[in-house]
């Protein structure tokens, strides 16, 4: 099986996992990075304290290149439905485990590389994925206010499906533009393509894509809505193009899919008084606004760590910002300057708020760096753009 350790090896699913993940030399980061996870999930489903969910497992199957018709197999012993020898079984009838295809790092790209790590958002990532695979789907748009993770997840998303576009998936940043007829130039340049002569520059572009495979992210569509309709005369023009926006609104485009991004997972409210405290910080790192607050809180605390005493402060916080990523980050940026104890009393007892939330990060845009700026920013585009409903956070005031 070339580089790959024999499953006859492997006592459990985790075991199995573990031996595919040093044969590909992979470490847990890496295998969390490509299926949307946390290194700690990884850990523990290896360690067989956690079985993945039937979302997580089957990107685990598509991240491992096990083949379509191993997947059923695969889903069952990943679940604990069936035991670890099926996958022996598979093998014998060629359908072992291939390492994940070459192509995905030979296809070119231009993708940011964040500089923080993503939360499990396996439920939603798995559905993006599945929908712009779609032969159907042609335009997706991700939907949601200012700090709800748009770009990041858009990112993620493209990330894993890079294999499925041969000629790239190429980012394009709208976020500086207030021109919607500067659109195509920025994906021009992105692309590489030089306005030259008379030829219009939509038919330079056109021209470009007719025959490739491409995905492109456009990011930040709602400054530049106008240009919806130069976009759409791309996709008819560009047979193997897919476009990924995201949006504060629809691009009202015919064939357009929408997806509505939802806040981070958040405990339930009772969870504090119905769980036992020795069980509470497993219970609580289980959601996915705690998992991102205790993340960056540990940018610059590396020790920090939900214990049986500052469970109920930590659940809170995250209940008080409705699970919203960037105010979760902000709020954990907070802690640079206050203890956890007095960020949660202002947050309980303190009407006006807002102003202690800002981040010292100097490479974020300033729409990001505060709360108070992001509603501002929010209510600049409304004043430009009527038919933009302004974001109108339900934080209790």
């Amino acid at each position: 099986m070339n580089n790959q350790t024999s499953v006859e090896e492997a006592n459990s699913f985790g075991d199995w996992l573990r031996q595919q993940r040093k044969a590909l030399d992979w470490s847990q980061a890496v295998l969390a990075q490509r299926v949307g996870c946390t290194a700690a999930t990884i850990r523990k489903i290896e360690a067989d304290e956690r079985k993945p969910s039937w979302q997580l497992a089957e990107l685990l199957a598509k991240a491992l290149g096990v083949p379509e018709n191993g997947r059923a197999a695969f889903l069952q012993v990943a679940r604990q439905l069936a035991p670890v020898a099926q996958l022996v079984v598979a093998s014998q009838v060629a359908v072992a485990i291939a390492p994940f295809p070459a192509a995905s790092h030979q296809n070119p790209h231009h993708l940011p590389a964040p500089m923080t790590s993503l939360v499990d958002r396996v439920r939603d990532a798995a559905n993006l994925i599945q929908l712009i695979t779609r032969p159907d789907v042609r335009l997706l748009t991700l939907l949601g206010p200012p700090g709800i993770g748009k770009t990041r997840l858009g990112i993620h998303t493209a990330e894993q499906i890079t294999a499925h576009f041969g000629d790239g998936v190429w980012f394009v940043d709208l976020a500086p533009l207030n021109d919607a007829s500067l659109v195509l130039s920025a994906i021009a340049s992105v692309l590489l393509v030089v306005e030259v002569g008379a030829t219009p520059l939509l038919e330079r572009l056109r021209a470009k894509l007719a025959d490739q495979e491409i995905l492109l992210v456009l990011d930040n569509f709602e400054q530049v809505s106008a240009a919806a309709t130069a976009v759409a005369a791309l996709l008819r023009g560009c047979r193997g193009l897919k476009v990924l926006a995201t949006s504060r609104t629809p691009l009202q485009l015919a064939g357009e899919h929408a997806y509505t991004v939802p806040p981070l997972s958040l405990p339930p409210g009772d969870i504090v008084l119905d769980t036992a405290p020795d069980q509470l910080p497993e219970k609580l790192m289980a959601y996915e606004a705690v998992q991102l607050f205790v993340a960056r809180v540990r940018q610059h605390q590396y020790d920090f760590a939900i214990t049986p005493v500052n469970a109920a402060q930590i659940n809170g916080i995250c209940l008080r910002l409705d699970g919203l990523p960037l105010a979760l980050e902000l709020a954990a940026a907070a802690l640079r300057r206050m203890p956890l104890t007095q960020l949660a009393a202002v947050l309980q007892h303190e009407a006006n708020w807002l102003p202690e939330f800002h981040s010292p990060a100097l490479d974020l845009p300033p729409r990001q760096q505060t709360l108070t700026n992001a509603i501002d920013w929010s209510y600049r585009l409304l004043r430009r753009r009527p038919s933009v409903a302004p974001i109108r956070p339900h934080w209790r005031t």
